[in-house]
């Protein structure tokens, strides 16, 4: 019987290391029950959205394949895709930030959060969740196209006589505008972004509300979250290439390994499809990365400004080890 490892301390002020230290701690004392709790709630939406576009397309691309509506069959996988994919994306970010938001909240010393109890936290806040990441996409969106429309009138003189003397030229410049508007966006709120769902889900407070929080725990520890924003897709970047390469040179290799086409398509499509399954595993071990960071990253800086993990360890002292409610968030509701 293996022994549970002593808690994680969440609410501690970290250096950049430290935050880096902690978190890998955390993933691999955690890993197989937050990695089950994965599989069961968001793995099925993940594997769906990832499989239904390559067995469509597949179908479609036999020789045998008879349809009289083949776009109408292709564009309704695709819908299928970007629904289960977001329903997806949805429950893995609900599952992995309820998941460590119990673990900090427990009051064991060595705590368990039981499968029932986080289900019954991410359905309570599925929604929440879901309007959250609908709302950021809109908000970056539109800070995009303004910013965009900004940069063009202001190049509009220089992008007028290129497309007369060299449309190719022009053709480059608007590239690199879209290029320079994602890239300053990006530069300029994800460290800010990192740290938005631990006080969203955390704080239970609003969206906009939940914004300036951030903004305010960032201010003036912008380029160590920066920092931290950067290795986290470092190392998610590594691990992706390292099974995404051999996993789409043996898909190209095997589609020349059978001498009729019917064969080919068959092989390449469980390729694929194998690649596929393989694939939502690795996204949601990187996320579990990128979600465990900023957590620690949202405590340590709450700690630097307000010191709150100290005040609850005064009101704390003397209390006994006591095991999660079945409804977190119905019990503290009524205190």
């Amino acid at each position: 019987m293996s022994v549970k490892p002593e808690k994680i301390e969440f609410r501690k002020v970290r250096d950049f290391g430290e935050v880096l230290n902690a978190s890998f701690t955390f993933i691999r004392q955690n890993f197989r029950p937050v990695m089950r709790s994965l599989l069961l709630v968001a793995g099925p939406f993940l594997l769906v959205g990832s499989i239904t576009p390559v067995i469509t397309l597949a179908r479609v691309s036999t020789p045998y394949f008879s349809s009289q509506h083949p776009i109408i069959q292709v564009l309704t996988a695709y819908g299928v895709n970007i629904v289960a994919l977001l329903i997806g994306v949805v429950m893995a970010v609900a599952v992995l930030y309820e998941y460590i938001l119990l673990y900090s909240q427990s009051n064991e010393s060595k705590p368990e959060v039981p499968f029932h109890t986080l289900w019954k936290a991410v359905v309570r806040n599925f929604f929440r969740v879901l309007l959250s990441v609908a709302g950021l996409f809109v908000m970056l969106t539109i800070g995009g196209i303004l910013l965009m429309g900004v940069l063009m009138a202001l190049i509009t003189p220089l992008f007028t006589s290129m497309m007369l003397s060299s449309p190719f030229l022009a053709g480059v410049v608007s590239l690199s505008v879209m290029l320079f508007v994602v890239a300053l966006i990006l530069f300029i709120a994800a460290p800010v972004l990192l740290v938005f769902f631990p006080a969203f889900l955390q704080e239970r407070i609003g969206f906009f509300p939940a914004l300036f929080r951030c903004f305010e725990l960032v201010k003036g520890y912008w380029w160590q979250t920066f920092g931290l924003l950067v290795v986290c897709f470092i190392v998610s970047f590594s691990v992706h290439q390292i099974v995404w390469l051999p996993s789409l040179a043996t898909v190209f290799f095997g589609s020349y390994l059978s001498d009729s086409p019917v064969s080919s398509v068959t092989l390449v499509t469980l390729l694929l499809v194998t690649t596929g399954i393989i694939g939502s595993f690795i996204y949601l071990v990187t996320l579990n990365l990128f979600i465990v960071v900023s957590t620690f990253q949202y405590f340590s800086l709450v700690e630097r400004k307000e010191s709150v993990g100290l005040l609850e360890k005064i009101q704390n002292m003397g209390s006994e080890d006591k095991p999660l409610p079945d409804d977190f968030y119905a019990e503290e509701e009524r205190y």
